[in-house]
């Protein structure tokens, strides 16, 4: 059958083989083509974590996160001292003798000694109250810090934690 017709048989070997070729041919090229979007994907990606980390490596990257965790655990941890004001998240003097009004949402301090500079436009805290200065009835100097007398805020709420 093979020697009455060699070139029927040759014309349909060589038809299998193109169709085959066609067939795999196409497979590979869909497979190279989302194996490219696959790429594509994972260099935006690494772009993206590049902007982020600020072209930090990846260890550099785990020392940042680790020394940013444990600063925050450092912050939540500390207690804060009932007869202390804060400013910024930092303690910035002592209290003495406190008369809130709550009609009238204000606080007076009898007596405010500040170890620290008191920013007369940023919020303070004492306690759970937010605060917000509005004036001195007197102050003094000492070597310790600046005492105010008489102290007066207006409480503008309470701290969100």
């Amino acid at each position: 059958m093979i020697t009455a017709a060699p070139i029927s048989l040759s014309i349909a070997v060589v038809a299998i083989i193109v169709i085959v070729w066609a067939i795999i041919h196409w497979f590979y090229r869909w497979l190279l083509s989302s194996k490219n979007i696959q790429i594509e994907m994972l260099r935006a990606r690494l772009a993206d974590y590049r902007n982020v980390l600020e072209g930090a490596s990846p260890s550099e990257a785990v020392y940042k996160i680790t020394q940013l965790k444990a600063q925050l655990e450092a912050i939540k941890g500390v207690p804060r001292d009932e007869n202390a004001v804060y400013q910024k998240g930092k303690r910035i003097g002592e209290v003495a003798g406190v008369r809130i009004d709550a009609s009238s949402k204000s606080l007076v301090f009898d007596r405010l000694t500040l170890g620290a500079n008191l920013d007369q436009t940023s919020n303070i805290e004492f306690r759970n109250l937010v605060l917000a200065f509005a004036g001195i009835g007197a102050f003094s100097q000492t070597r310790q810090g600046r005492t105010l007398l008489n102290a007066q805020f207006s409480i503008l709420g309470n701290q969100t934690n």
